[in-house]
This record gives C-alpha cells, sequence and structure tokens, in this order.
C-alpha cells in the first residue's frame, strides 16, 4: 500500500511495507498484552459467576394427510404451511398453558414473555413433509427437557382438536341449515310471511332430506371415527447433562482476540495522531534524500561516538551540486535549536581534523553562543553581529585548536539582535565572499527554517543545508514543510541528520548513511593544503560505526 501527497511534486511516494507493520505490532505489543491479560481475568472470572444454561429439544415432523385415512376412520385436519405452526405456538394459549401444567399455577404476562425468549422454534421444508424443532434453554436441565416436551405435546394436541373442531363446526352448520329449512316451510322465514309455493315447497322438501342425511352422516362420523393431526413427535427432547453456556473456551478466545483488536487499534491511531516523526524511513520518505548520520544523545560516555557520527556526516557529504570552489553548508533544523544539538560545531571540528580548512559561522542571531565553538581565552574577536553592520571591513575570527597542530575558525555572535533578518540581508553575502577566498570550508549554524526568515536570506548565498531533526522533538509536518520551503526558493537539501538518538548498547551506535536513500552521490573532497580550498572528487563510502 502507498501513500501519496497530492500537490508535491517532489514529496516522494510512500511505501508501508513489512517492517512498518512489525514496528507497529512491536511499539503496541505491551499494552497489548497487558489489556489481553487483564480482559481475559476478567472474563474468567465473570463468567465462572454465571450459572449454567441447559438446552433440550424436541421435534415434530409435519406430513400431507394419506388418501386412505378416509376408509380407516381417520379424521384430518386440512393441510396448512409448516410456519403456521410456528405462529401458533407463539400466539396461542400454549406457552401459558404449559407455563401452568409445569409450576401448577398460572403465569403472569411477564413470565410469559420471559419463558418465550427462552424457547427457540426452527422448521425445516422439505418436499413431502417438514421438520419442526423447539428448543428451550433453562438453568434447570430437567425443565428444560419437560418444557421442550410440554409445548411439543401442546402443539400435536392443537393440529388434532383442528380435526374435531372441523367435523363439530359442519354438524353445527347442518342444523342450522335443517333449522332454516324448516322455518321456510312454517312461513316464518326472511321473505314475507306468506305460504310457499308448491314447486318452492317440494324443492325445500329435498333440500331438507339431504341435509338430515348429512347430518346423520356427521354424527356417525363422529361417534366413530378417530381424529389424527398431521403433526407427529419425531424426537423426546432428553434432559441434557452438558450446559451450552457459557462457554468459557469460546468467551476466553473472543475476549483474547478483542483485546488485541482495542489493543493495536488504540496503538494505530495514537501513531496517526502523533505529529512527531516515528522512524528513519518516516524521514527518508519526507526528505527525499539520505541520512547522512545520526547523532546519539550527548553524555560522557557518547562522546567518541558524537565524533565518529561527525566523521560519518563529513565523509558521506554529496558532491554539493557540483557548485567549483570552496562549500558553504547551512546546518538548520525544522523549528527548534534543540534540533541542531551542536552538529555545525561537531562538523567543523571532524573537517579540521581531515585537514581542511574550516570556518565555523555562528548565523543565529536568534539564540547567539548556541553554536558550540569555544573560542580561546581572552580572545577580542570581533562577533558576527557587529561585521554585518560593516561587512567591508576586514575582521579576524577566533580559533578553537582540535589538536596541537589543527584549528578550526570561529565568527561568534554574543548579543540578540533585534532585526537579525535586515543585518543578514546587508552583509553576510559580502562576508561570505572574503571568507570563500580563504577557507575551504564554511559550516554556517543557521537557525530554525519556519519560525523565522533568517535560514532563508541566507541559504541561498550557500551551497545547500543539512538539515537536523529528531525523533523525539520533530514533527512530520515540520520537516516535510522544512523541505518544500528550501525547494521552493532553489536551495538544495544535501541530506539529513538525526539528533538525539538513543544508544542502543554500549560501545555501537548508528550513525552511517541509510542505505534505503536515494542513489549515492560523489562526496565532497576538500582536502587541500591547510590555507587552501580544496576540490570536489572521490566517491561515497558507505560507513558503518565499528565497535569500539
Amino acid at each position: 500500500m502507498s501513500t501519496h501527497r497530492a500537490g508535491s511534486p517532489n514529496q516522494p511516494t510512500q511505501t508501508i511495507g513489512l517492517s512498518d507493520v512489525v514496528n507497529l505490532l512491536r511499539r503496541g505489543a505491551l499494552f497489548a498484552v497487558s489489556l489481553t491479560l487483564v480482559t481475559l481475568a476478567t472474563t474468567y472470572v465473570f463468567t465462572r459467576h454465571i450459572v449454567p444454561v441447559y438446552q433440550a429439544s424436541a421435534a415434530l415432523v409435519a406430513s400431507l394427510p394419506g388418501s386412505g385415512y378416509g376408509s380407516l376412520g381417520l379424521l384430518t385436519p386440512a393441510p396448512v404451511d409448516p410456519g403456521v405452526y410456528q405462529t401458533v405456538l407463539w400466539d396461542s394459549d400454549i406457552v401459558p398453558e404449559t407455563l401452568t401444567a409445569l409450576r401448577g399455577r398460572a403465569p403472569s404476562a411477564a413470565e410469559v414473555r420471559a419463558f418465550k425468549r427462552q424457547v427457540h422454534v426452527s422448521v425445516q421444508k422439505l418436499d413431502l413433509s417438514s421438520i419442526i424443532a423447539i428448543s428451550v434453554e433453562a438453568t434447570s436441565p430437567t425443565f428444560a427437557a419437560s418444557a421442550a416436551n410440554a409445548l411439543a405435546g401442546g402443539l400435536v394436541a392443537w393440529d388434532r382438536d383442528r380435526a374435531e373442531q372441523a367435523v363439530a363446526g359442519s354438524i353445527t352448520a347442518l342444523e342450522k341449515a335443517i333449522a332454516a329449512i324448516d322455518a321456510e316451510l312454517a312461513g316464518k322465514g326472511p321473505a314475507p310471511a306468506t305460504a310457499p309455493s308448491a314447486a318452492r315447497r317440494q324443492a325445500l322438501t329435498r333440500l331438507r332430506q339431504e341435509r338430515v342425511q348429512q347430518l346423520t352422516n356427521a354424527r356417525a362420523m363422529s361417534e366413530s371415527s378417530v381424529a389424527v393431526g398431521l403433526l407427529q413427535p419425531l424426537g423426546a427432547a432428553s434432559v441434557p447433562r452438558i450446559p451450552t453456556g457459557p462457554g468459557l473456551a469460546f468467551r476466553l478466545v473472543a475476549a483474547a482476540l478483542l483485546a488485541l483488536v482495542i489493543a493495536y487499534g488504540l496503538t494505530l491511531l495514537r501513531s496517526a495522531l502523533d505529529p512527531r516523526l516515528r522512524s528513519r524511513d518516516d524521514l527518508l520518505s519526507l526528505t527525499g534524500t539520505a541520512i547522512l548520520a545520526e547523532f546519539p544523545m550527548e553524555t560522557r560516555r557518547t562522546r567518541a561516538l558524537l565524533r565518529e557520527a561527525a566523521d560519518l556526516l563529513r565523509s558521506n557529504l554529496p558532491p554539493a551540486a557540483h557548485v567549483p570552489g570552496p562549500v558553504t553548508l547551512v546546518v538548520s533544523s525544522p523549528r527548534t535549536g534543540r534540533e541542531k544539538a551542536n552538529v555545525a560545531a561537531r562538523l567543523a571540528e571532524s573537517l579540521a581534523v581531515a585537514g581542511h580548512r574550516t570556518l565555523l559561522v555562528d548565523a543565529d542571531l536568534r539564540q547567539p553562543g548556541q553554536a558550540g565553538g569555544s573560542p580561546a581565552p581572552g580572545s577580542d574577536a570581533v562577533p558576527l553581529e557587529i561585521q554585518l553592520e560593516s561587512p567591508e571591513l576586514a575582521y579576524a575570527p577566533s580559533s578553537v585548536a582540535v589538536s596541537p597542530n589543527l584549528a578550526y575558525d570561529v565568527v561568534s555572535s554574543s548579543t540578540r539582535s533585534p532585526h537579525p533578518v535586515a543585518l543578514l540581508s546587508r552583509g553576510f553575502g559580502t562576508l561570505l565572499e572574503r571568507w570563500r577566498e580563504t577557507y575551504g570550508f564554511i559550516v554556517v549554524d543557521g537557525p530554525p527554517v519556519l519560525p523565522y526568515a533568517d535560514a532563508l536570506t541566507i541559504a541561498p548565498l550557500c551551497t545547500g543545508v543539512v538539515l537536523c531533526t529528531t525523533l523525539a522533538h520533530s514533527t512530520r509536518t515540520d520537516v516535510q514543510e522544512s523541505v518544500e520551503l528550501l525547494r521552493h526558493i532553489g536551495v538544495p537539501v544535501l541530506g539529513s541528520v538525526l539528533t538525539d538518538v538513543p544508544v542502543a548498547r554500549p560501545g555501537r551506535a548508528s550513525a552511517g548513511p541509510s542505505r534505503t536513500g536515494p542513489a549515492e552521490r560523489e562526496p565532497v573532497d576538500a582536502s587541500g593544503p591547510l590555507g587552501q580550498p580544496g576540490t570536489m572528487s572521490g566517491s561515497m563510502r558507505n560507513v558503518r560505526v565499528r565497535d569500539r
């Protein structure tokens, strides 16, 4: 799966791969395990306190009446759709009568409703017959079996009564028809009270004889025939031995899965809402450039690692767009000075140790004195803010020794300027041209890109920008906006640097360039004699930090 931000032609496509999924699982593992254990314990305790439920089922078969039932003297009701039996069970008096028989008293309306919720009826329709299953759930296995059998028996009795009621209805209808004929023959029918004509009387007499014969046959059938229904018991409900619920194993598995889904869902939501950089890959996708180095958190035991990270940064610098002459690097950050973490001073020191004539310029007039270079005591060097006011004058920088025979020069700033943008616009370009006549590398500690216009004022005058970020404080939006803003004014982003990186274990630092970044480019080699500008040549080395 990949995402692309519309309207950003320089923004690369971000691919979510297996490593991102593994990182998500690792980040949420502790929370997921904790939530799952709590959920399992709660589910176990809750389930153990639930009274077990038993289910008993009785089955009936509904078939069509046989063709020879009449000759055998059997009375059968008219066939109905099997779904009618399910409706009859819910809407007739079968359920209240069953509860009355089982409990020995008439149930209340609430008890009838509660019992119906324990009853489940299913109908399976076949070609010639249908299967009706009646299931009852109850905390008592004996009650469940008795109730299922009683409901099934009540439904069979209702179906059988339909045949007897049909015969009784026929007898009643014939009796009423004979009475109506007698009334009409006596002149008491619905017509005017006149004696019927001879033809009408003759017809009524024949009709009465037919109805009397039919009534005699119906009474004889009612007395001699046996009523049978279309429902027959298929299987009686037996007392269940094993409860159907609550299922402890099922509940525990379901609870564990639900806890994992919730835990990782919250982890994913937190990750999506967290504006900070999540990983090195996140930084790579946002900048579209290689990670030149990773600086560990500054402590006493990481001083050697910091020097080695600075050496890797120096070794992995790109050719700066093949600009001839001295290299001018702006070390900046998206929003705060903490993100830079003295990277400019350590890079200047590494360049000096490598034999390059290097100048460190503290151009962050918002936070003066934060570049990290420490001039020699008693130095009377003119600070940058004074030089910017009169850039036509020549000023001597101060020097910082890194060994008995090696040093780099520093132009520091000492006071916070009220108008830094105006000062930098007025004299920084002139000073930069003069410095380029002397130095092979000029490392400018610039202010952050987004809060002020200072960095955007000096960056176009330099070779490119090294953007410093930290996973703890830099946000994805700030990094992306910084890169887009620099590229909008035509300033190349030479690479990125991660600072305040936690050290996994003593003696090892991760400070090399990313193998998953853009194609490797030629490094800058300004290795001329001290005091002479160097030239760009050689090939980038993919350097890893050695175990110390």
